[in-house]
Order: C-alpha cells, then structure tokens, then sequence
C-alpha cells in the first residue's frame, strides 16, 4: 500500500529493513559531530547518503541498485517500486586491492594504489608492460600479473554473494 490513510484492516504486517551498528560507533560519531559543533540530524548508512544523492524518483521507481564501493567497505542498496528492498555493507573494498597489489608486486602500497587506479582508468587493454611514475622514479609492472592480482578478488562472485544474502 503506498496510501494507506483512512483505510481500515483486519491484520497488520511489516517487511522491514533492519539496519544495525555497533554502539560504540555510533556515540563517536555523535561525539565527533558534537565536537565540530555540527548538529547530526539522522545516522544513516553512507549507501543510503549515495542512493539519496543520486537518484532520481523515476530510478527508484523503476528499480535500481547503488553500489558505493569505498576503502573499507562496500555498499549496497536496491530499490523497486520506489521502495527500499534490500541493503548490505560488507567489510571489503578497494583498500583490499591495492593491499593485494602491494603483496603480488612486491611494491609499496603508494605505488599499488597508483597502478590500482590506473588499472582502473585503462582496464586490461594494454599488453606487456605498465609503467607507473610516483615522485619522479618510475616502476614497470607486468599486465598480466595485475589483472591476475585484481581479478583474484573476483568482484562477480562478490556481489552475486552479496545479492543472495
């Protein structure tokens, strides 16, 4: 029912969303806002500040999914009919593959971020070698190799799990 009022029923159910968080978080963030003396109106998960940031009405409508891929985390929200149908935050994001990087190309992570990032930009396209400059030196890595390091995550498998929950 999208426009309940003045109707009358004889039983009520609810299929909500249950969003949790630790409460020690939260009281920081609060303390946090506090201290800046900004005046936290709601705590809401950073996917759903993306959905709201984003879309539009129609999309929401129309049905949708958000993906807020971040350092730590990623976000998921997915809407239908204009309704918020299912909401999840896993603990992995893109630290984890400029981690991997680092490990797979024995470099530091400055530079593993760099070649995430380009990886990012360029994709697999390009054969042999890639080369990277960070503070004036330049580092050659193998094509090859990042795509095994990155597609080792293996992002599908990732959201189709995250989709079945």
């Amino acid at each position: 029912m999208k426009d309940p009022i003045g109707m009358t029923g004889a039983r009520l159910e609810i299929r909500a969303n249950v969003v949790s968080g630790l409460v020690p978080h939260i009281t920081n963030l609060q303390k946090s806002a506090e201290m800046a003396k900004v005046e936290a109106v709601s705590v809401v998960p950073s996917v759903l500040a993306a959905a709201q940031s984003v879309l539009t009405e129609s999309q929401r409508e129309n049905g949708v999914a958000v993906i807020d891929f971040g350092a730590a985390t990623t976000g998921i929200a997915i809407y239908e009919e204009g309704d918020l149908q299912h909401l999840a935050v896993i603990p992995m994001g893109g630290q984890n593959v400029t981690n991997d990087l680092a490990i797979g190309l024995r470099t530091d992570p400055e530079i593993a971020e760099v070649v995430k990032l380009a990886h990012a930009r360029f994709g697999s396209d390009t054969l042999g070698e890639v080369e990277t400059k960070v503070e004036k030196q330049t580092y050659k890595f193998n094509q090859e190799e990042i795509d095994e390091i990155v597609q080792a995550r293996d992002t599908k498998r990732f959201l189709k799990q995250v989709l079945k929950n």
